[in-house]
């Protein structure tokens, strides 16, 4: 068996179960939508093995011509997403009638020059705005914990947060409440190499009308996927798959899917982006 389909002993031992979990797909479309699925899986094993399976895909098959160049411009490391399914959101809270059809998928991938560890430490924030430049408020809380740094440090490897948050710019303005939960994973490549990873998937539990109240500017669903793993030199492999329904209008004029995606595309690299130029400035990490 190979490393696309095979979760290692020992993470195995660390979920104390017996019987191993059904292999993950090696299919890129596939893996997005199986991480958002397996996210909060009781047994590690069952997201490690998405995990395993991506990295793989994104850094080894790339030089087979089937995967993702990390390495290179933004067009060429992003990609679009199949459709989530029902069976994907069974377990969350959101707006039944809105088809998981009209949100519309987009992965963006990133190499980043610090390790999962910072990375965590920037998610026990309260205030977000720093690290995420399209936001005008970004107030996050941390509702089943005193300490969120439990979660940096390693001591505590779930952390449920909600953030109360605000976009604006030119042509669109509204509020809205983000669910999104982390996960710290530890396992092993069939290689014997240790791996770090976080994982979070975030989702809205109904719908945020814009400021201007007129029944148009809407943002109608959002679910999201983020990964980070180490890669060793304190470098790590982040990847971002997001379905979002957003309805937007420009006097009037409706911005065409196409142009959404490109501007969400181009927003997901500067959240990447700006979460190193954070740690760089700050000089804490690694």
């Amino acid at each position: 068996m190979t490393r696309h389909h095979v979760l290692l002993a020992t993470v195995g031992l660390a979920a104390g179960a017996c019987v191993p979990p059904p292999p993950a797909p090696d299919d890129l479309n596939e893996l997005t939508r199986y991480l958002f699925h397996a996210q909060p899986d009781e047994d590690p094993r069952v997201p490690s093995a998405g995990l395993v399976n991506l990295e793989a895909f994104l850094l080894e098959q790339a030089d087979e011509g089937r995967g993702v160049q990390v390495e290179t411009g933004l067009q060429e490391r992003s990609w679009a997403l199949d459709d989530l399914t029902d069976d994907d959101v069974e377990s969350l809270p959101r707006r039944p009638d809105r088809p998981l059809s009209n949100a519309a998928g987009l992965a963006v991938a990133y190499r980043s020059s610090f390790p999962v560890r910072c990375h965590a430490e920037l998610q026990t924030r309260v205030d977000q705005v720093p690290i995420e430049p399209t936001a005008t408020e970004y107030v996050r809380r941390f509702p089943e914990v005193d300490d969120p740094s439990c979660f940096a440090d390693g001591s505590c490897t779930e952390l449920i947060t909600v953030s109360d948050a605000r976009r604006a710019n030119a042509i669109f303005a509204a509020d809205f409440v983000l669910y999104k939960n982390f996960r710290l994973l530890e396992y092993e490549l069939d290689d014997g190499t240790p791996r770090t990873a976080m994982l979070a998937r975030s989702w809205f539990d109904r719908s945020w009308e814009a400021d201007d109240g007129e029944g148009g500017n809407a943002l109608w669903q959002s679910y999201s996927t983020d990964v980070w793993i180490d890669l060793g030199g304190d470098t790590a492999l982040r990847i971002q798959t997001l379905w979002n329904e957003t309805e937007l209008y420009i006097v009037g004029i409706p911005v065409e899917e196409e142009t959404q995606l490109a501007t969400v595309k181009s927003a997901t690299n500067d959240i990447f982006r700006r979460a190193d130029e954070v740690l760089t400035a700050e000089g804490a990490c690694p």
